[in-house]
């Protein structure tokens, strides 16, 4: 109950923050994504071996899971998705399939109950009603954290873009113990304080643009410095030349080169942190 309550809080206390300066985030990502589409391109990669993927229920929402077509050799990580602002599209299921050819359960998540945005403005509505109900994220992520457990993933990973890696961020911190590793690409991470960094138990990788108008560089390096002082296994990567949604396949702002560093790096991480055994 105790880690519920921190959730929420933590949740409420980023809503606050918005209200605070009413849409300057916001407004932000809608310039950052101005020219984007949302349909899948051929720049997504396939996985790198044969894969299954199917919607599935998870609580009271339904998500899209992927897991490795020959997968009867044990139980398989689990690692939670986190759709950017546009919702869970065709992009988001394939970058969730691709994760999976890397031998992962994943559970790509749906945080706007079924609707997928196509324009900057109805993405921007689906946002800001979503964090209008901090407890309903909370609650939609811890159930994929059980559902995961609940098919026998030993380790359990989050991983979010824009929006989605917002509240990769958010969750890590709101679940310090129970999730294994973080995967942040370029979320907002200014309202993350100290305190509620310090019992954070699990490593954390994180990417984003120098030239991100929506998450300014000194918020990404304060969080940095935060997560340093603290002592915990963290590596933040900032891409000089790229913007925001740099590893976004659909949009004016994707950087081949950072996004393909990105993904190696992100496979390696995930690789350490969830496929080897606890010490």
């Amino acid at each position: 109950m105790r880690l519920l309550a921190a959730a929420l809080m933590l949740f409420a206390l980023a809503g606050c923050r918005r209200a605070a300066a009413p849409d300057a985030h916001l407004d932000s990502l809608a310039h950052e994504h101005a020219g984007d589409s949302t349909g899948a391109t051929g720049i997504v990669q396939p996985p790198r071996v044969p894969v299954v993927s199917r919607a599935v229920q998870y609580g009271t929402a339904t998500g899209f899971l992927a897991l490795p077509q020959d997968s009867a050799g044990g139980a398989l990580p689990g690692l939670i998705v986190v759709h950017e602002w546009w919702g869970l599209n065709d992009n988001i299921r394939r970058m969730a399939e691709r994760l999976a050819g890397e031998g992962y359960r994943v559970l790509a998540v749906d945080l706007y109950g079924g609707h997928v945005a196509t324009t900057p403005d109805s993405a921007l509505a689906f946002v800001q009603a979503t964090l209008a109900s901090p407890q309903n994220v909370a609650g939609n992520v811890r159930s994929a954290f059980t559902t995961l457990a609940q098919m026998g993933a030993p380790k359990v990973g989050i991983l979010g873009w824009c929006f989605g890696g917002g509240v990769a961020a958010k969750m890590s911190v709101a679940m310090p113990l129970q999730l294994d590793a973080a995967v942040i690409y370029y979320g907002d991470v200014g309202g993350i304080t100290a305190q509620q960094i310090r019992p954070l138990g699990m490593p954390v990788r994180a990417f984003f643009g120098g030239q991100d108008t929506s998450i300014p560089v000194d918020t990404v390096r304060a969080f940095e410095q935060r997560l340093k002082t603290a002592g915990k296994d963290a590596v933040i990567t900032v891409y000089p030349e790229a913007g925001h949604a740099f590893a976004n396949p659909t949009g004016e702002n994707y950087e081949a080169g950072p996004a393909e560093e990105a993904w190696r790096e992100t496979v390696a991480f995930l690789a350490r942190t969830l496929k080897q055994p606890a010490l």
